[in-house]
């Protein structure tokens, strides 16, 4: 076996136990009544929180969101249990500028970065507090993949301007 196809096996074992470690199962504490902290990428305009509130009603979340004066962050207390990446999955499917989570379990509050595994599945990292290299990669993404909403949000239809 050469260098590099071992240094590729072993960026499989840890991305795949990164995964593993970022599932709320793994982490054996429940979401139910815990603050979950969404991060963005970008400010989210009007629409943009309203399609966050209806990705989390599809995912059976009754709890309100409360969106942050900066518009880069919001809040829920989590009603229900949730598997925080299908949820993470959802949320870009629909468009929006997820960074990450910020789960306040009592006893270990953990972020969780969005990042992109080598084969190109999401995948949740576990940090804590956002990496500015994560959050920076994830913007990038997130414009390429959408940019007549980025351009939106430049144009100023949003009521925050994007920083």
């Amino acid at each position: 076996m050469t260098l590099t196809v071992l240094r590729r096996a072993l960026c499989r074992i840890v991305i795949a136990s990164l995964t593993l470690f970022a599932s709320p199962c793994a982490q054996a504490q429940s979401t139910v009544g815990v603050d979950v902290f969404l991060h963005f990428v970008v400010p989210i305009d009007g629409p943009l929180e309203k399609l966050t509130v209806s990705v989390l009603r599809a995912s059976n979340e009754a709890a309100p969101l409360y969106v942050a004066e900066d518009r880069q962050q919001a809040k829920f207390s989590a009603t229900t249990e949730h598997d925080l990446l299908r949820l993470a999955q959802a949320m870009a499917v629909e468009g929006i500028p997820l960074s990450g989570f910020h789960v306040m379990w009592p006893d270990t509050p953990l972020f969780l970065s969005l990042s992109t595994a080598m084969n190109g599945a999401p995948t949740l990292v576990p940090s804590t507090s956002p990496a500015p290299e994560l959050v920076a990669a994830r913007k990038e993404t997130w414009i390429a993949a959408f940019p007549a909403l980025y351009e939106r949000l430049l144009l100023g239809t949003s009521s925050t301007p994007v920083k």
